[in-house]
């Protein structure tokens, strides 16, 4: 293997000097009193004694982010690219929300890699007692599988997940485990939901018979609500393009 010339190790140094120099500002504007959202390992974010009312930050932990920073140091430092960047997911949080004794999870787009340290560090405490779930990674089979909802041992949980038109999701293989457990899947474009899912689901087939009318003339989302009351008892509503499907 070739040494790297004295100038490209200097232009390495001189770009990890700038990458620890924006960590360092970032810290110092944190000092300064500006609210952050990065967040390592589990921390509490919000606790309100009077009505019993908490937000916890699950992850990513530690260990991720380390995992994280190196990719991006590596793609962008070392290799001199500002194309090729770190798999962002890693450093995706994961937030609990706590009523009394109902728990909330709040996933955004966190993956498979983030949800295991998360199962193996507090999944215990908060993950196995959920009673609802916005569903990671818009419902991929990488933001949800097996092993997380096998995970959650709530006998009733709602969930919701999120469409993304460009990338076909959710998937039929992302959502199957959440059916299986029997919890209600919302999401916020219900027929794009069903048609990604029937397309997957029977791919063998011509995906022309599950065409839904004026679907790709009206990708607009609605919107699903949640209210839970002190029992920790949740209605569900939904708006719009917003509603309940069926994966089967």
């Amino acid at each position: 293997m070739l040494e790297p010339s004295e100038e490209r190790q200097d232009r390495i140094a001189e770009r990890i000097k700038l990458f620890r120099s924006i960590l360092e500002l970032a810290d110092t504007e944190k000092k300064r009193g500006m609210r952050s959202v990065t967040t390592l390992d589990m921390k509490e974010m919000l606790k309100e004694d009077e009505h019993d009312f908490s937000i916890m930050c699950l992850g990513p932990s530690t260990d991720v982010i380390d995992i994280y920073n190196k990719q991006l140091a590596k793609n962008v430092i070392v290799k001199e690219s500002h194309v090729e960047t770190a798999h962002h997911n890693l450093a995706s949080s994961v937030l609990a929300v706590k009523y009394g004794e109902w728990i909330g999870l709040l996933g955004a787009d966190t993956e498979r890699y983030s949800w295991n340290d998360i199962l193996g560090r507090c999944g215990r405490e908060w993950v196995s007692q959920a009673r609802f779930v916005k569903v990671s990674h818009h419902g991929s089979p990488t933001g949800s599988y097996e092993k997380l909802w096998g995970s959650i041992e709530s006998e009733h949980c709602d969930t919701v997940v999120t469409s993304f038109f460009s990338q076909d999701l959710p998937s039929y293989e992302g959502l199957r485990p959440i059916q299986e457990k029997g919890y209600p899947i919302y999401s916020t474009n219900r027929t794009f939901a069903l048609q990604s899912c029937k397309q997957a689901q029977h791919s063998y087939r011509p995906t022309e018979m599950y065409l839904l009318p004026n679907l790709r003339a009206d990708p607009s989302v609605g919107e699903v609500r949640l209210a839970v009351d002190e029992t920790g008892r949740t209605e569900v509503s939904h708006s719009d393009n917003a509603g309940l499907i069926e994966v089967a």
